[in-house]
């Protein structure tokens, strides 16, 4: 038997009330499209592993695995180990996906030999749409131009053996670490342009937390800096690209999150400053007024300052908004 060309890899966990969905999805697939679909249940406690097992017995092309409840990083990890494809995506089984877009992604996949496919995806509204895309400007693009979301793309199996790139242990983060990580091995990008996935927002998502996420991808920005410094991947012109990624997300961040959480978030902001080891990089690699504000009063440790700067912002954009 061939082994398929692409492999979907769909982590699981609680979400029986979206599956029917998904597996929609998966029935109108053409026969004749090479294609295997492996879902890991994350150790569901409602009725996904049964629905799951009911499923694979209705379509030939569906794997299914079950682990112990790990996190979304761990099932991908082990839907990747079992995959037989040359490429591989990761989606969400609470979102969707353009099932008349697979052939064609197989035909510019086997055209393009792209280590890494970026794709375009939007929410189930239809009101706002994600462009995620490349450009051969490595030094300004190759980070900051991509959502961190591990659905977004598809990936050369051989690329992410070859470089032992994995999903890390954290519960949230995981999906920044790794697709950070793939880009520091300069693989040859390529997108597509049509919309694939269809994201849902839902409070239950795997990867969904409030207020924390900020923080917790903060520890992810730490491992993946360790991580690249272990394997002698932190030279100059890397840190000069992530920092601008980390910095700018973290900023990004602090009208997100509570006003406890924000002075955390500031603290975690100097603890990659020191990481990175050379502030005046780090500020040269931020543009716009606020980003560069907020950049010169959290490391020189004027957090007050810097939650006033904030909040005075927020009042300009509630101003503009009612004029």
């Amino acid at each position: 038997m061939n082994k398929p060309f692409i492999s979907i890899v769909i982590p699981v966990y609680n979400k029986s009330l979206y599956l029917s969905d998904f597996f929609e999805c998966c029935e109108q697939i053409d026969s004749g499209i090479d294609i295997e679909i492996i879902f890991v249940d994350d150790g569901s406690t409602d009725t996904s592993w049964n629905l799951l097992l009911d499923y694979a017995k209705k379509n030939k092309r569906i794997k299914i695995f079950h682990q112990e409840n790990a996190g979304a990083g761990y099932a991908r990890n082990l839907g990747i180990e079992k995959s037989q494809g040359k490429y591989i995506t990761f989606i969400d089984s609470d979102d969707l996906f353009n099932v008349g877009c697979i052939q064609k992604i197989i035909e510019k996949l086997t055209y393009s030999n792209t280590d890494i496919l970026f794709l375009k995806f939007k929410n189930f509204n239809g009101d706002k749409i994600f462009d995620t895309y490349y450009s051969s400007d490595y030094e300004y693009d190759y980070l900051l131009r991509t959502s961190p979301a591990p659905w977004g793309r598809f990936f050369r199996k051989k690329f992410l053996i070859d470089n032992n790139i994995k999903f890390n242990n954290a519960r949230t983060g995981e999906d920044m670490y790794f697709n950070c990580l793939a880009q520091c091995y300069f693989p040859r990008n390529d997108i597509f342009e049509e919309t694939f996935i269809y994201y849902r927002i839902a409070e239950n998502s795997l990867s969904t937390t409030i207020d924390k996420k900020p923080l917790a991808i903060c520890e992810s920005f730490n491992i993946l800096i360790e991580t690249l410094k272990e394997r002698n991947l932190f030279d100059t012109f890397i840190q000069k690209n992530l920092s601008r990624y980390c910095l700018k997300y973290i900023i990004d961040d602090l009208s997100k999150v509570n006003f406890t959480n924000k002075k955390k978030l500031m603290r975690a902001y100097q603890s990659l400053l020191r990481m990175f080891g050379n502030t005046d990089t780090a500020k040269s690699c931020l543009f716009g007024k606020r980003y560069v504000m907020l950049h010169k009063l959290i490391s020189n440790n004027k957090i007050m300052s810097a939650l006033t700067y904030l909040q005075l912002l927020k009042i300009k954009e509630k101003l503009t908004c009612t004029n």
